[in-house]
């Protein structure tokens, strides 16, 4: 069942979380970062990676203590090459001006 489902450890799930007091500017860094994603799945090295992208999407419980949370999906089945996707991606966007007070992590094989 959980390879039918690409589930781990059969694939790598990955959650990118982005969560800041602004819910416009957090939906923004997400469509951006999800844009990013886009452009580099297009190209060396990543093209190869078989990715399936879900997203932007609020988070089950979407604000918490005053910060609106959303959330991008990653399944792919190259963890190595899907973690360096992911570490480029989270050291690329927080290093963007317009992504300032929004805070941005990533959780690999979640269990909720």
């Amino acid at each position: 069942m959980r390879r039918l489902r690409r589930c781990p450890p059969f694939a790598d799930l990955c959650v990118v979380t982005a969560a800041g007091p602004d819910e416009h500017a957090v939906l923004r860094a997400c469509l951006g970062m999800r844009g990013m994603l886009e452009h580099w799945l297009s190209d060396p090295p990543y093209n190869a990676l078989e990715l399936e992208l879900l997203g932007p999407a609020p988070a089950a419980v979407a604000k918490v203590n005053n910060r609106y949370r959303y959330r991008l999906t990653l399944w792919g089945k190259d963890g190595k090459l899907l973690r360096a996707l992911v570490a480029h991606l989270l050291r690329t966007a927080q290093g963007e001006r317009e992504n300032r007070g929004i805070s941005i992590f990533a959780d690999m094989n979640p269990m909720d």
